[in-house]
């Protein structure tokens, strides 16, 4: 059997367009990338005694499915359930679930506060995890009257940062609060919970520290603040935002920077690349459509001699 070399197989022009096409995959699939944002809904009517279930939506309105999900509910004392689990949850495709809470017999009615831990992965593998603000009320509603206040944090390098929690009592009684911090898996606090005495119509500031366990830069983590306490027999609480933001520092964006334009020049390069390789094509083919031309007109003068003879 005859062997096929590479060059009686395969026109030098049709592997040019080939190496232009991976180029331009190359560099498109060099600059595309994908993000997730999670948005969740839950109702639920005060528990008796017992306990009930609580119904939730969990969203995925970024661009990118999110895999290995699991949705955890951080609950106080006295209160059980547990997580919710689903495979993938891809972008615009919301999931319904809920969960089943027993209440142990010694719980004290009132409103309690209920974050939701959300655990889930990229397509590499790497965890993320969202903590979202929610409450549950058991045999009664309550509104507090107490509430805290978290400024914006902001954490460049690996450095921990102070950060303060401002605590209000809008009540007219002296109460004993306590306040909890909830924070993705990504941060680390160094305090995570404490009681504060406040006296009416007064308020405290707790010093704390964060620091970045696995966070990314450029982006920003919520984090929450829950303030409880008891009045006649009744549990009140509520939940503040706050919001993390990681920094770049100073040497790393400089750095970046000149990547950044060296990744321009590299650009810039395949393109001049794509565009000789094009222009060689083009020039190839019309050398051969006028070689053909030439030869047609050949065999036809040299056709005339043969009949004149």
């Amino acid at each position: 059997m005859e062997s096929l070399g590479f060059d009686s197989v395969v026109p030098a022009s049709a592997v040019r367009l080939a190496f232009a096409a991976f180029l331009v995959s190359l560099l498109f699939s060099c600059t595309v990338s994908a993000g997730f944002t999670m948005d969740l809904m839950t109702s639920t009517e005060p528990l008796p005694d017992g306990g009930g279930r609580i119904n939730f939506s969990l969203s995925n309105v970024g661009d990118e499915t999110a895999l290995n999900v699991m949705l955890e509910p951080i609950l106080p004392e006295g209160f059980k359930a547990g997580p919710f689990f689903v495979s993938s949850l891809p972008p615009n495709k919301p999931v319904n679930g809920s969960f089943v809470v027993t209440v142990g017999p010694d719980v004290l009615p009132g409103r309690y506060p209920l974050p939701l831990m959300l655990h889930y992965t990229d397509r590499n593998d790497y965890p993320f995890t969202i903590v979202f603000p929610e409450s549950l009320s058991h045999k009664v509603p309550a509104v507090s009257k107490a509430f805290a206040v978290i400024p914006e944090v902001q954490i460049t390098g690996p450095d921990a940062v102070g950060f303060n929690v401002r605590v209000f009592n809008q009540d007219s009684k002296v109460h004993n609060m306590t306040v909890r911090l909830y924070v993705p898996n990504e941060l680390s606090s160094d305090v995570s919970s404490t009681v504060v005495e406040l006296k009416p119509q007064s308020s405290s500031i707790l010093e704390n520290k964060m620091r970045s366990v696995s966070a990314l830069y450029d982006s920003d983590y919520l984090i929450l603040a829950s303030v409880s306490y008891v009045d006649d027999g009744v549990v009140y609480s509520s939940i503040a935002r706050g919001r993390v933001r990681l920094v770049k520092p100073a040497s790393l964006q400089v750095s970046e920077n000149v990547f950044q334009k060296g990744w321009w020049l590299v650009i810039a390069v395949v393109l001049v690349v794509i565009v000789l390789l094009a222009y060689l094509t083009l020039r190839e083919r019309r050398g051969v459509v006028k070689n053909d031309g030439k030869s047609g007109a050949a065999k036809a003068k040299a056709g005339g001699k043969v009949k004149g003879r």
